[in-house]
């Protein structure tokens, strides 16, 4: 199945572990348009330092997250596609 989403949705899932195991299931192929993932690891990065500054989340923790969003991009399981001209 592929799905098409937006940045508040990528945000919000990835936040969540039952988010980032959805993205990786294999039967799932999500897609998010190049300046939509721009606005994604911009909100993910503020809310990930806001979360670490309130002390819900350790410094060590985020760099765990962040690498997590990474990997899933690296490996294609979200893949931002280029917006056509």
């Amino acid at each position: 199945m592929i799905v098409v989403a937006d940045a508040s949705v990528l945000v919000g899932e990835l936040l969540r572990k039952r988010g980032r195991e959805l993205f990786l299931h294999p039967a799932l192929h999500v897609v998010v348009a190049e300046d939509q993932w721009g606005e994604t690891e911009h909100e993910l990065s503020r809310r990930l330092g806001i979360m670490e500054s309130a002390g819900r989340l350790s410094a060590d923790g985020r760099r765990v997250l962040q690498q997590a969003v990474h990997t899933m991009i690296d490996t294609q399981a979200i893949e931002v596609v280029a917006r056509e001209m």
